[in-house]
């Protein structure tokens, strides 16, 4: 049961992108780049109890949410790390269902430490 599970749960991910690559190339990427991503910020939106991000990096574009104790804003650049892929989620707060999305466990808004 456990197996099927795992390999339920596989699937799912396999399917879900990351800045236009599946998933497992991302994961293997972002090794590659110490775990960190940068990318920019096109919307930001603070909805319940979290801030979702639309970011672009490399000209694909994704919707990311973190916990609203962050601040970014359009035109911020951000980096993050520690990633959990979520396909067709749906948010009650902002009344949208994400075909793909990524929950940041946190972000480091780059613009800021620059001002």
């Amino acid at each position: 049961m456990q197996k099927l599970i795992l390999t339920l749960l596989f699937l799912g991910f396999s399917s879900i992108k990351a800045f236009g690559l599946p998933y497992e190339e991302y994961v293997k990427e972002s090794k590659a780049q110490g775990g960190q991503w940068k990318a920019q910020v096109l919307e930001s939106h603070l909805s319940g109890n979290y801030l979702f991000l639309k970011l672009e990096k490399d000209g694909q574009t994704i919707w990311a949410a973190t916990l609203n104790s962050y601040e970014a804003s359009q035109g911020d650049w951000v980096s993050f790390k520690k990633v959990s892929p979520m396909k067709d989620f749906y948010s009650k707060s902002m009344n949208k269902t994400f075909t793909e999305i990524l929950f940041l466990s946190s972000i480091e808004n780059l613009s800021h430490e620059n001002r």
